[in-house]
């Protein structure tokens, strides 16, 4: 009897022994990569204050050979890209600036505020056209696309504004998880269509001229108490 016990035991221990070996293939050799084109920085210029550590993708505009930038205190300012100089600068009362954007003569500033505010510019100043204020907090670059304006709010709201007068459109709303993290992403626009997301983890595309939902996609399922 103790015979066969050593011996099942025996078995037992080559079993495992065979089953633990590793049969995975090696990793491939490692070749050196040398990089033939090396980033070279021609200039660099301070703009202003920044987003630090607030969630904000402080983009520039860049239009032809000129770059627009706004700081987080509301300070717009033109570049020349060739000779990294400042053309003008312009104090726009702005606080806690989220972004901007803009087209060959109208420049887009949005603040944590709720302000939406339309410069029309040259290459000699800017000038504001009209603000407007919406009721939530702006986290994000409102996009300017021909003769509208679109602008994504934390508290789940598309908004549609008329880039000549200022005027609201049109606005859609979608519900906001209980838990939702800080921050929110600027619409996608097409010929015909605006893209956003939503914190429900909906994609959603609109119609731009009415705001009537086109298609929806669930990209995720809400999660967490």
């Amino acid at each position: 009897m103790n015979f066969l016990r050593l011996l099942f035991l025996s078995l037992v221990v080559f079993v495992a022994a065979c089953s633990s070996s590793d049969n995975s293939e090696p990793p491939a050799e490692l070749t050196t990569i040398d990089n033939a084109e090396y980033v070279k920085v021609l200039w660099s210029k301070d703009a202003g204050k920044g987003a630090v550590n607030k969630y904000i993708d402080m983009q520039p505009f860049i239009n032809g050979n000129k770059i627009y930038a706004i700081d987080t205190a509301g300070l717009l300012s033109q570049l020349d890209l060739s000779q990294s100089t400042f053309d003008w600068s312009l104090k726009t009362g702005l606080s806690a600036v989220t972004g901007l954007s803009g087209d060959s003569s109208s420049l887009v500033a949005s603040s944590r505020d709720g302000e939406v505010v339309l410069f029309d510019y040259n290459e000699k100043s800017a000038e504001q056209r009209w603000k407007h204020q919406l009721k939530s907090e702006i986290r994000t670059r409102a996009i300017l696309d021909g003769q509208q304006v679109f602008i994504r709010t934390v508290d789940g709201k598309l908004s549609v504004l008329d880039a000549t007068t200022g005027d609201l459109l049109w606005a859609v709303t979608r519900r906001v998880p209980a838990l939702s993290l800080t921050g929110s992403s600027s619409p996608i626009v097409t010929d015909e269509l605006v893209i956003s997301g939503f914190d429900s983890g909906k994609l959603v595309a609109f119609n731009r001229e009415n705001g009537s939902t086109v298609w929806e996609h669930t990209v995720t399922s809400p999660r967490g108490r």
